[in-house]
């Protein structure tokens, strides 16, 4: 039983518990101020899990505050952080700062640019999940190197000639990283899935380094889940060609920049959109275990009715013996080039009694014709 300050009546914890668990995390501040009672409780879930855009004052507060540093399990600072608060070497300073305190911390995602993976050297808590942003160097390998219970790994910068030994990360089972990054940490790990990143600015290095995809097949356990992100349009469509023979028994599958495949090859193998979308259908019947895809690509210009997106997914499915969950977006063809952010409808169907189902439907739309469109066709129902 718990006995409330100032109050006669006593309830138990757990009554309590849930009345912060289903608080929203905005009021967590003002019920930690209502005693030392609700503090105790209050302050393990808000600082459990912490976003953040503006690290100074939060590192602040937990590098000056050990009992608080110890509450958090996980840490983010999230897209776009550099651009809210302009980060100077004191900044990073004082995250360093923060990072050791946080010995009890289990996922880290750091969404900063540069050089400063030297603020991973305070860092000791045994990480369960890790993302990291910025440029790949010394710092970075060693702290990987220490990591002994890292199962999930998210780096964007590619590695540029850094090696990490083999004998470490052998928990790792989820990786999502540039192919210079898969080809060394999938080896005789593992590895059961795969997320291939791509930046514009090194396809040069990738065109250069990366002319086969066998590395794919160097984990200790077969790789289930496969994301292909935004990879160079030539080596896009050189993996499409070859997963079927490299992961045979491939579960899941993600293709990204669909788009990019039918727009940027080379002028002697450019391809429309539809011989895109006949390839990703001979993707499919070559997969026999498939159970899952998604495609993010503008290669199908569909309408956005539910009914016209069920009839692609019921022409790309048919023969697939074992798919059962399909979900596409859909891209507003006339807005495309009028908007940075342009309109999109999000359709996630699933085969129920042998008919494809849509399960849920989101859309983002920025123009009001595609706004009109989406709710005469009802795209939220």
């Amino acid at each position: 039983m718990l006995h409330v300050e100032g109050h006669s009546a006593s309830f138990p914890v757990e009554i309590l518990i849930q009345i912060l668990l289903s608080a929203d995390k905005r009021d967590l501040p003002s019920l930690c101020r209502v005693n030392a009672t609700f503090r105790r409780y209050g302050s393990d879930l808000l600082y459990h899990d912490i976003s953040t855009r503006n690290p100074l004052a939060v590192c602040h507060t937990i590098s000056l505050s050990p009992d608080l540093a110890q509450r958090v399990r996980s840490f983010e600072i999230s897209r776009n952080a550099n651009a809210t608060v302009t980060l100077i070497k004191y900044s990073y300073a004082l995250i360093s700062d923060a990072l050791r305190c946080m010995t009890r911390l289990r996922a880290l995602r750091l969404h900063v640019e540069g050089s400063y993976a030297w603020i991973l050297r305070s860092c000791t808590a045994p990480l369960e999940k890790f993302l990291f942003s910025g440029h790949a160097d010394a710092d970075l390998v060693h702290f990987l190197s220490c990591q002994n219970e890292l199962r999930e790994i998210t780096l964007t910068s590619p590695n540029s000639g850094y090696h990490v030994d083999g004998a470490c990360l052998a928990k790792l089972h989820t990786i999502s990283a540039p192919p210079s990054w898969l080809r060394q940490l999938i080896a005789g790990r593992p590895v059961t899935t795969v997320g291939c990143l791509y930046g514009p600015a090194w396809s040069s290095f990738l065109v250069a380094t990366l002319s086969d995809f066998e590395f794919l097949t160097l984990s200790s356990l077969p790789i289930r889940k496969l994301d292909i992100g935004f990879l160079h349009a030539n080596l896009h469509s050189a993996l499409m060609s070859r997963i079927s023979d490299i992961l045979p028994g491939i579960e899941e599958l993600t293709l990204k920049n669909c788009d990019d495949i039918a727009g940027s090859l080379d002028n002697a193998e450019r391809m429309d959109s539809s011989t895109v979308t006949r390839r990703v259908r001979h993707l499919i019947l070559a997969l026999p275990t498939l159970r899952c895809i998604a495609i993010d690509g503008r290669v199908n210009h569909l309408a956005w009715s539910n009914e016209a997106a069920m009839l692609y997914v019921e022409g790309m499915s048919k023969g697939a013996v074992s798919l059962e969950k399909f979900s596409i977006v859909i891209y507003g063809a006339r807005c495309l080039h009028r908007h940075v952010q342009p309109c999109t409808a999000s359709k996630v169907f699933r085969l129920v009694d042998g008919r494809w189902t849509c399960i849920r439907a989101q859309a983002r739309a920025s123009c009001a014709p595609c706004t009109q469109a989406m709710t005469r066709e009802h795209i939220y129902a």
